[in-house]
């Protein structure tokens, strides 16, 4: 257990990723009440990207992420890196032995980031779509909008919008999704 960097006294963090509020008065407490907070492990909540974090309190709500909390404690930065990087690439595993500080660019780099990317966008997670005339003729199948727009040389927001039944038609096609 170390103290969480700018609340010490208040809040410690552990090597697993842990945060437990240690009793203190605070100097200013919600309507100016003077009460002790008690001892306890404070809960913690995803955002959207799966971090964990967590709220702290000194005259005022602070939220933190958790694995940043770790690694101020826990792992030294003497190049003074900006982020933390997860080397597991599971963003909710806090422990110190899973984390490293790094640049931008080594994290958003690291792992299999870039290959899910690559085959998110070459269709492997992309839908079909059939392109019709008006009076709904299948003319060609695609593997993706993606496919269709680059091919045909036309903006695929178009295609989206007619496949998701925004608009009738696009560039005197019909357009619809095809479902594996």
């Amino acid at each position: 257990w170390s103290w969480v960097v700018g609340y010490e006294g208040k809040y410690m963090v552990s090597t697993k990723g842990r945060i437990l509020r240690v009793p203190y008065t605070p100097y200013r407490s919600y309507r100016s009440l003077k009460k002790t907070l008690p001892l306890g492990y404070l809960a913690t909540y995803k955002d959207r990207a799966g971090c964990e974090r967590v709220q702290l309190w000194d005259c005022g709500t602070r939220v933190k992420l958790v694995h940043r909390l770790v690694a101020q404690a826990f792992i030294p930065n003497p190049q003074l890196f900006s982020e933390v990087n997860h080397k597991n690439e599971i963003k909710s595993d806090n422990r110190v032995e899973n984390l490293e500080w790094c640049d931008r660019q080594y994290n958003t780099r690291y792992g299999t980031r870039s290959k899910r990317q690559a085959e998110s966008i070459r269709g492997k997670n992309c839908k079909p779509v059939a392109q019709m005339t008006m009076e709904g003729n299948l003319i060609r199948r695609w593997s993706s909008i993606s496919e269709a727009s680059k091919f045909l040389g036309i903006h695929r927001t178009g295609i989206g919008m007619c496949c998701n039944g925004r608009i009738n038609s696009y560039l005197k096609f019909k357009w619809a999704l095809i479902e594996k």
